[in-house]
């Protein structure tokens, strides 16, 4: 095998991992957007936007937490967690106070009616979710959670 075609085969696997990466990523924008726009749907009904349903999330899951511990879970910058946790608050569905140890800090959790509010829009959102990915087995659902987190990782 000469040279020029060892190169001219590198050259046609990158273009065709290219053109399959730009298939594969066109595919997961379409998946997204439809997850996405079903995901606010559900929401909607329960006046909560996605970002202000994984701050309850974060919140059911572990409580306390510090609006920093926030922020690294839900991934919004300061100032938008700030935002989001001020409109919270003002709806009764989380209360804000000074942290006991780091007087700094603020915890926040839960209200009641966060708690029941979250709970009525998880159930919405798993209904959901389970549409939009019931036309796959939970096989497939674990494999492609599996293939998605490792992309994510690598970032």
């Amino acid at each position: 095998m000469t040279r020029d075609s060892s190169d001219l085969r590198a050259s046609s696997r990158r273009a065709l991992a290219t053109a399959h990466g730009v298939h594969v990523g066109m595919s997961l924008f379409l998946a997204w957007r439809i997850s996405d726009r079903n995901f606010a749907d559900a929401l909607s009904e329960f006046e909560l936007t996605p970002r202000q349903y994984s701050v309850l999330l974060s919140l059911a899951a572990d409580q306390p937490l510090s609006q920093t511990e926030l922020v690294d879970r839900v991934g919004l910058d300061r100032s938008g967690m700030g935002r989001q946790i001020d409109d919270l608050e003002q709806r009764g569905l989380v209360e804000r106070h000074r942290n006991e140890v780091d007087r700094r800090a603020h915890a926040v959790n839960l209200t009641d009616l966060g708690r029941a509010r979250f709970k009525a829009a998880d159930a919405a959102v798993q209904r959901t979710m389970a549409e939009v990915y019931g036309v796959l087995s939970e096989e497939e659902l674990q494999v492609l959670d599996r293939l998605l987190t490792r992309i994510v990782e690598q970032r």
